[in-house]
């Protein structure tokens, strides 16, 4: 559409949601991981768990606390997909419709008039809308003589 300007937006809009999703999929893998060994109580591989899922005193959250991040993060993941999908359903259909409006033409040349009708078959009358068209006109040619 030659609408340049709008390219960075669209790459903001689907841009960010993207990153978000990385975020969100990153934390979601590490609190699962935690969840999953706490879970399991297996303290030799407490040290595979992300620093700021530990406490000060390097034990993990509580149970509890990582099943909520977990369920927090899968769930933030999920809405960055959605408004990923949005914002590119947004940008699709604001290019056909700047596409399909591209050729619609808004020159001086369109004329609308309320004509009064009759309809014999009714015996009625009323009023229409006529859109009427002019033609431009075309310059005539100099004739040599």
């Amino acid at each position: 559409n030659k609408q340049y300007w709008k390219i960075p937006l669209v790459y903001t809009a689907i841009g960010i949601p993207a990153g978000f999703f990385i975020y969100n999929n990153t934390w979601y893998k590490k609190a699962k991981k935690a969840y999953e060994l706490v879970l399991a109580a297996d303290t030799a591989r407490y040290n595979e768990i992300d620093p700021k899922l530990l406490n000060e005193n390097g034990t993990p959250f509580r149970l509890e606390s990582l099943v909520f991040y977990r369920n927090e993060f899968r769930k933030n993941r999920d809405y960055s997909i959605l408004y990923f999908f949005i914002a590119w359903g947004l940008n699709v259909v604001d290019a056909t419709v700047f596409a399909h409006l591209k050729q619609f033409d808004v020159s001086p040349d369109l004329s609308m008039k309320v004509v009064p009708t009759f309809n014999p078959s009714q015996k009625s009358t009323g009023f229409s809308l006529v859109l009427a068209t002019k033609n431009p006109t075309k310059p005539r040619l100099l004739q040599s003589r």
